[in-house]
């Protein structure tokens, strides 16, 4: 009993003793292949970890992708995930080695993104339902702007903290967040099929920022950005940021801002006004 569980007291091992035994038993039968491969999936990383690997050799974050498969599967004489996901109008397909996360391959392409399904909704949508026409990030961004009565001398400044596509409530929205040299904050979600507006906001963001700095006005967001992953011991080219944004925050005017270096996640709020971090979560 001890030299079999030589065989399988690590991943990498349980995986390749299972590819042996799947060959020899796959004339026994089919029912014995797959009680092979359901150890062999017992033993791999995971689907999270595969999903993980994915997304960082893609460098988007979890929240910015929309999943449409992650399966396990046996390739060319190996066990592998399949991940598929959609991110910033790409689409990704992902062949993931099961033992231990590394990339088989990557297949990206500009992605049909009308009205994407989550995985976990695929099962549940109406298959009969008829694409319509998307419009595009920069059709909703000018959406937004216009809504919000931007002239155009600030429409060449304007700072976009997120703009992005999500499914929300079963249908494809862009959410649009921005804000001016004067500090107002803007916040709008687009449905992303017939470019409607669907909740907005606006808020000034300065608060009593005048009175903590001087009256010398808010740091720069990229500035914020900088503070952040400086903080975190990386330059801002290194990381993946998924949320940059001015907010106010217990009477405060801060940036929340959020980045991604390979799978792990840094979240960072940090004063707007003196450029000092107020709190900072790893992990």
């Amino acid at each position: 009993m001890k030299k079999i569980k030589r065989f399988f007291d690590s991943p990498l091992k349980a995986v390749a003793s299972c590819i042996c035994i799947l060959a020899v038993l796959a004339i026994l039968g089919v029912g014995t292949a797959f009680a092979v491969g359901a150890v062999a999936e017992n033993t791999s990383i995971g689907v999270a970890r595969a999903q993980d690997a994915a997304f960082a050799d893609a460098s988007v974050a979890p929240e910015e992708v929309v999943l449409s498969k992650t399966e396990f599967a046996f390739e060319n004489g190996r066990f592998v995930y399949e991940v598929d996901f959609t991110a910033d109008g790409l689409e990704y397909e992902y062949l993931i080695l099961a033992s231990d996360g590394k990339v088989i391959s990557r297949d990206v392409e500009q992605a049909d993104i009308q009205n994407p399904v989550p995985e976990n909704q695929m099962e549940t949508a109406d298959s009969t339902n008829t694409s319509t026409t998307q419009i595009s990030l920069e059709e909703a961004k000018e959406i937004a702007v216009d809504d919000a009565g931007i002239d155009q001398q600030q429409r060449e400044q304007l700072q976009f903290s997120q703009e992005k596509l999500e499914w929300d409530d079963g249908r494809a929205v862009y959410e649009i967040d921005f804000f001016t040299t004067d500090y107002k904050i803007y916040e709008y979600e687009i449905d992303a099929s017939t470019g409607a507006i669907l909740s907005k906001s606006a808020e000034d963001a300065r608060g009593s920022a005048a009175d903590t700095d001087g009256g010398n006005g808010l740091i720069h967001l990229d500035d914020a950005k900088e503070i952040a992953a400086r903080h975190a011991g990386f330059t801002v080219s290194e990381v993946r940021f998924s949320k940059a944004k001015l907010d106010r925050d217990d009477g405060r005017t801060v940036y929340e801002v959020e980045f991604y270096k390979d799978t792990t996640e840094y979240e960072y709020t940090i004063d707007a006004a003196a450029g000092t971090i107020l709190e900072y979560d790893i992990g």
